[in-house]
């Protein structure tokens, strides 16, 4: 699937990194993962799943998957409830912006019509996601201006099934229409100096899953930019989210 150039899933970096985007264009391709791997095929059977009406039983008969996977089917059923729904839909980029699109994995709209609810599935185990995510509020930014946005704002959610959250696995941010006008003031902004020459460079977490980290000299520099994952031991399921 092809990704656009300054993609929501790695907005987090070239956000807070903006010289990040072209050192990541000079240095190699990502080696394959089985985690990365593990994680499309969990994507794949859930939106089979969504747009079919199947149980995680059905879709596979692997305990590793199965499990988690039944978890983040029902949360997501608890969430849509009866309204209409997107799966695996193509968010167009903004006016003006044409390097920023995405994928969201669900998109709701409530009983009028705009979006109200932009849902994310992370099966990572290791690293803990927040529904205020930079990806997840592109995410939610795109969708608004593409199909509207209800009075009370979009919630954006993240499930999260592999990992120990205290919060539980399912959790919640709300954008108000206010809160969109500033993120798209402040992705513009963070968008323009991606390009421009000699753009600064920013060691944190990000730098994680920053294909030039093991070339540069600002993330050498601080040891200890990337703080360590936090503990995990998987899924320990709940019985309600909501």
């Amino acid at each position: 699937m092809p990704h656009a150039p300054l993609a929501p899933s790695s907005s987090e970096r070239w956000m807070a990194c903006p010289g990040s985007h072209h050192a990541e264009a000079a240095a190699p391709p990502s080696m394959p993962s089985v985690f990365a791997d593990l994680g499309t095929h969990a994507h794949e059977l859930f939106a089979r799943g969504l747009r079919l009406g199947l149980a995680a039983e059905v879709l596979t008969t692997d305990p590793m998957i199965q499990h988690p996977l039944a978890s983040a089917l029902a949360a997501t059923r608890e969430i849509l409830g009866p309204r209409s729904f997107l799966v695996e839909v193509r968010l167009p980029a903004l006016a003006g912006l044409a390097a920023v699109w995405g994928t969201a994995d669900v998109a709701a709209f409530s009983a009028q019509g705009p979006v109200d609810t932009i849902l994310d599935l992370k099966f990572g185990e290791a690293v803990r996601v927040e529904p205020d995510v930079p990806q997840l509020g592109i995410y939610t930014l795109l969708a608004a201006r593409c199909y509207g946005v209800a009075p009370n704002g979009v919630t954006a959610w993240i499930i999260q099934p592999r990992h120990t959250h205290e919060n539980g696995p399912v959790r919640s941010h709300r954008y108000s229409l206010a809160d969109l006008d500033k993120l798209e003031a402040e992705l513009r902004d963070a968008a323009a100096a991606t390009f421009v020459t000699d753009a600064p460079r920013h060691a944190g977490p990000w730098c994680r899953w920053c294909r030039a980290a093991a070339t540069c000299a600002v993330r050498q520099a601080a040891p200890d930019a990337i703080p360590p994952k936090p503990m995990s031991a998987w899924f320990q399921p709940e019985p309600r989210w909501l």
